[in-house]
């Protein structure tokens, strides 16, 4: 028994011994690769089910939005659907753009972020579209100067001409375009400039523009009258009479008695801002006496058939109809977006 015992122990310390000489930790030229790692729930097939449902949310977010865009939506989003869809020649596409960083698209008429509405609020204190800063002076110097080209080409030499600006919409910005308009045409220095608000009477119009006096359309047009001017050049009018007790418009009737005291004025120019176009404007009467009429579009809101039918009609009676754009957005980047 002392015989087999020894023999077990050396053995077992025999194999002792090498297991220590084996040890991976007392080798220099053996190291770790990699540790063990520590166990966890297996989430794979978890993650694969949750990508594919934010995929296809993704997916599905996109093709509402064309669907909707390109579609359902009936109205003008884009400049390049007047060109493409309508056939409609633009003038110039006024971007829409955020508050906060001070390049405006036309604001509403009347509202209080529209400086140059014919609005009532005395106390507001932005600028006026004819002061040195405001976001409308680029968009109306390049209209003024499209206007001045297309005078020349078409030899309208007599004085004042007749602009008019019109809108399908109280929102549509026109009264800010016909202001900065009438202010970029006076900054050239050609002649006198007289801006016309055909829609509002003189109890809402006269604090306008930061409290500068706008008189009566008919006492405005007399070659002798003297009548202050609100900047260099630029006068303001209204065709409202003093005891009117609410708004007032310009009926074709009287706006056609009123030709030859315009003719025989001494104005260069003559911007009307006209009402919206509805079944009972008075635009659709004026247009025609217009030697321009700009018509201001605003984009995601006003319908396509509407502007193609409303555009047809006017350029059937005198084909001097340009549009302007407004508002418009671009949901891509810049580099993708083709009418930037």
């Amino acid at each position: 028994m002392d015989a087999a015992n020894y023999k077990y122990f050396a053995a077992s310390l025999e194999k002792a011994r090498v297991d220590e000489a084996l040890d991976p930790t007392k080798m220099s030229n053996i190291s770790a690769v990699q540790r063990p790692s520590p166990p966890g729930l297996k989430t794979k097939k978890r993650a694969k089910i949750a990508m594919a449902l934010a995929g296809g949310g993704m997916a599905s977010g996109i093709a509402l939005a064309l669907l909707r865009g390109l579609v359902l939506s009936k109205t003008v989003g884009r400049p390049l659907q007047l060109e493409t869809q309508l056939d409609i020649p633009l003038m110039v596409s006024i971007p829409y753009s955020s508050a906060g960083n001070g390049n405006l698209a036309l604001p509403p008429n009347g509202s209080w972020a529209n400086p140059g509405a014919l609005a009532t609020r005395r106390h507001h204190p932005k600028l006026a579209p004819w002061e040195a800063g405001h976001f409308i002076q680029p968009y109306c110097d390049a209209i003024r100067d499209r206007l001045g080209l297309y005078f020349e080409l078409n030899h309208l030499t007599h004085k004042p001409k007749l602009v008019g600006v019109a809108g399908f919409s109280e929102e549509a910005g026109t009264s800010t375009l016909a202001a900065g308009l009438a202010a970029s045409l006076s900054e050239t220095n050609d002649g006198k400039v007289l801006l016309v608000d055909v829609s509002l009477g003189p109890e809402n119009v006269h604090p306008f523009f930061k409290g500068k006096p706008a008189y009566p359309l008919n006492k405005a047009l007399k070659p002798s009258g003297s009548i202050a001017s609100a900047a260099d050049n630029l006068y303001l009018a209204t065709v409202g009479s003093s005891n009117s007790g609410g708004p007032a418009q310009l009926g074709l009737k009287k706006f056609f008695d009123m030709m030859p005291n315009m003719k025989a004025s001494d104005f260069d120019y003559i911007i009307f801002d006209m009402p919206p176009l509805d079944q009972t404007s008075p635009t659709w009467g004026m247009a025609a006496f217009m030697d321009k009429l700009l018509l201001v579009v605003e984009a995601e809101k006003n319908s396509r058939e509407v502007i193609k039918r409303s555009y047809g009609k006017l350029i059937a009676e005198r084909n001097n109809v340009a549009v302007v754009v407004n508002k418009t957005r671009s949901y891509v980047p810049k580099w993708l977006d083709s009418e930037s």
